[in-house]
């Protein structure tokens, strides 16, 4: 991301798209994750894993965060080309 400049316009949003995709899927497998963690009825089972539900939770405000991110990123591209 540091040398984006140096791409042209398809470049740059080919590889916002590929960050994008990688956090999506990344996103899916987190949710998968807590869906399981979710699904746990042992209350003992559920406080052995807690301590992995809350990790898993703060990836996927990190993955809700690197989306935006490439959102907001795509639209300065967009700009910088129509000017």
């Amino acid at each position: 991301m540091y040398v984006i400049a140096l791409f042209n316009q398809e470049q740059a949003t080919s590889l916002l798209q590929d960050r994008r995709h990688h956090y999506q899927k990344t996103q899916k497998q987190y949710q998968h994750k807590t869906q399981e963690y979710d699904a746990i009825t042992d209350s003992i089972e559920k406080q052995k894993n807690l301590g992995r539900y809350l990790i898993l939770k703060r990836r996927l405000m990190v993955c809700a965060t690197e989306l935006e991110w490439c959102d907001w990123a795509q639209d300065i591209l967009t700009l910088n080309q129509n000017k």
